[in-house]
This record gives C-alpha cells, structure tokens and sequence, in this order.
C-alpha cells in the first residue's frame, strides 16, 4: 500500500512541476523521469496503474486532445525492464544514458501525437517540433538522475524498493 502511495504522491507532483514549467513554454519531461524511475524501482506492472492517473491528470491539465502520457507509459515501462536487465542502476551519474531515451521518448510522443496532428508543413513546424524534442532530451538528461536520487531517498526511508538495487531484481 505504502508503494502504491509514493507512486501517486510522486508522479503527481512531478505532473504539477511539469505543469507549473509548461506554462512558461519550456518543455521539461518531470513525469516521465519520475515515472520512468519508479517503474525501475517497483516494477512497471506494480506502478502502472498509479503512473496512468497521474498522467491522465497531467494531459487534462493542459487540456490535451489526446492522451499523450498514457502512450508514453508503455514505451518508459518498456525501457525501464531492459534498464533493469542491462543498465547500471547504482551510478547516479550513469542515468544521463536512459534519461536521454526518457526525454527523447517523451518529446516524440508530445511531437507526433499533440503537435503534429492539423499543423501545416514548413520550417516554423520543424522548428518548433525540433526545439521541443531538445528540450525534453537536455530536461530528461538532467531530471532522471535527480530523480533517482530523490525517489531512492525518500523510498529508503519508507522501506520501499529502491532504483540503486534494481539491476537484475524481478518485479515482485
């Protein structure tokens, strides 16, 4: 139970810091390190079905006409399995290498499925589309190490499982 409520806590806040540094233009994917980190650490069938409220909540809050966090999800919890079998979880400084897959994911989803769609052709389009998939690499290169450390301070106290301790531990 105590998981399944740090998952919520957590992914909402991420989605409300995401939110808060949406609104000024800048393209930072919070949720989608923080998800992709908590579904290292617990599993991505156990956090799931808490990282998709938080992500609903998230794409209604900026009033997307679709669901572009629930697309997102599978493709992190996919990357995160194959994070879990092949990755370094224990070196903060190696999270750089999947939290520019995170930001890379989440800005190509955020492309093709909101910005894309109706928007006519051109270099104001590539432009635009470019800069925002930049942002969300540097934001996740940068926000998934973070997270790590914070979600792994927070779960430690809590007793809950930790993203350092990840490697080659199944889901439980």
């Amino acid at each position: 139970m105590a998981a399944i409520v740090w998952t919520l806590v957590c992914s909402v806040l991420a989605a409300a810091v995401e939110l808060i540094v949406g609104s000024y233009g800048i393209c930072l994917p919070a949720f989608a390190a923080v998800a992709f980190c908590l579904a290292v650490a617990q599993g991505g069938r156990r956090a799931f079905p808490a990282l998709a409220i938080s992500g609903a909540i998230l794409d209604l809050s900026f009033t997307r006409g679709f669901p572009a966090q629930l697309v997102l999800l599978p493709l992190l919890a996919a990357l995160a399995e194959i994070w879990r079998k092949h990755g370094d979880c224990a070196n903060p400084f190696a999270q750089l290498l999947p939290g520019v897959a995170v930001g890379g994911l989440s800005g190509a989803v955020l492309v093709v499925f909101v910005c894309l769609p109706g928007t006519p052709f051109g270099w104001d389009l590539l432009w635009r589309n470019g800069w925002i998939v930049l942002q969300s690499v540097i934001g996740g290169a940068v926000l998934t190490p973070f997270a790590m450390v914070l979600l792994d301070g927070g779960g430690r106290r809590l007793g809950l499982p930790l993203y350092a301790k990840a490697r080659n531990r199944q889901e439980e």
